[in-house]
């Protein structure tokens, strides 16, 4: 078995676990090998690809529609979308939201599989998945540590690749909604970013919570009972930490997730509940209120002006009644907005 071969067959078990759990439909992925139809090679060919780049691309399978990381923070190439031929070869990072490319005098054999996504912290910050064709190699980079792709010692592929599958596998990583949910040691980010880390980390829990309910890794795993539980208790820590766990849809996306977004309608369904609920015991509120200052109203009447009557010490309470006793002294003490009898 060839290298090429070997990489293909590792990025397939991946993909196949993302049909599993449901984070892509089984639809989008295409399995190689593809033909001149299917791909631009003129435009690979003007980016500086040479023939074993072209034909390793050919070979292994591609998701087609979806735009989704393949690992934490970094979206997999569609090579079927001219912008992303591009940024295959030109390789460009993100550093605290300035990007920038790395020399495009690129070996022809090397391509990125994967496009690097922005991110606050270390920890989260996307990679370039630099394969060299002819060796069989990978390259783990972010574009800022070590500074130079160069510098990073090339892996087998298929190596790396079954890692990944295995860290999915075994939940320790979660694919969900086009995002790798992951555990955060907040200890090792700044205090402005612990808070949001922290979140992350609940909602991983959550995930692997629905993941374990539903039967992971069975192969008659109920993926859309997991993701509908899974929408249900990422909807209730959004309730409870107003945050939305979606990404932002690049503008190129071309057929949404049919998940994206769920927890988020579920925890705006709940808060609309609640508001129902909120108005109904204000309404309810007013009501009582209502009543209560009528049977005032009536009482005031039968009694009128005399020494054991009815005074309303305005000065002194804001929306209370208060009423005096038969000597004429204020019971007021410790009375903010109540009313006493």
């Amino acid at each position: 078995m060839n290298t090429t071969t070997q990489i293909a067959a590792s990025l397939q078990r991946i993909f196949d676990l993302f049909v599993r759990i449901g984070y892509i439909p089984a639809e989008s992925v295409r399995p190689g090998p593809h033909n001149d139809a299917d791909l631009d090679v003129d435009r690979l060919r003007r980016l500086g690809m040479d023939d074993r780049a072209i034909e390793f691309i050919k070979n292994i399978p591609w998701v087609v529609g979806e735009t989704v990381d393949l690992i934490v923070s970094s979206e997999v190439i569609s090579w079927k979308d001219p912008f992303d031929l591009e940024s295959s070869r030109k390789l460009c990072t993100n550093d605290g939201g300035v990007s920038f490319c790395v020399d495009r005098n690129l070996n022809g054999s090397w391509l990125s599989l994967t496009i690097p996504l922005a991110a606050k912290s270390k920890k989260r910050r996307g990679h370039l998945l630099v394969i060299d064709t002819a060796r069989g190699t990978v390259r783990q980079w972010d574009g800022i540590d070590p500074p130079r792709l160069q510098d990073i010692p090339g892996e087998p592929a298929h190596y790396f690749f079954n890692r990944v599958h295995e860290r999915y596998q075994h939940l320790e990583q979660i694919p969900y909604d086009a995002t790798i949910f992951e555990p955060i040691d907040t200890a090792e980010h700044a205090p402005e970013d612990r808070a949001q880390n922290a979140t992350h980390t609940d909602a991983y829990q959550m995930l692997k919570l629905a993941a374990d309910e539903s039967g992971w890794p069975s192969s008659d795993f109920p993926h859309v009972e997991f993701r509908e539980n899974a929408a249900q208790y990422l909807g209730d820590l959004i309730r409870k930490h107003r945050i939305i766990w979606r990404a932002e849809a690049p503008s190129h996306l071309i057929n949404p997730n049919p998940y994206l977004g769920m927890a988020a309608a579920y925890g705006e369904e709940e808060d609309n509940e609640d508001d129902d609920d909120d108005e109904e015991e204000e309404d309810d509120d007013d009501d009582d209120e209502e009543e209560e200052e009528n049977e005032e109203q009536q009482e005031e009447e039968e009694l009128g002006e005399g020494e054991n009557g009815i005074h309303r010490n305005s000065e002194s309470l804001e929306n209370g009644v208060v009423d005096l006793n038969p000597e004429g002294e204020s019971e007021q003490a410790g009375l903010s907005n109540g009313v006493y009898r």
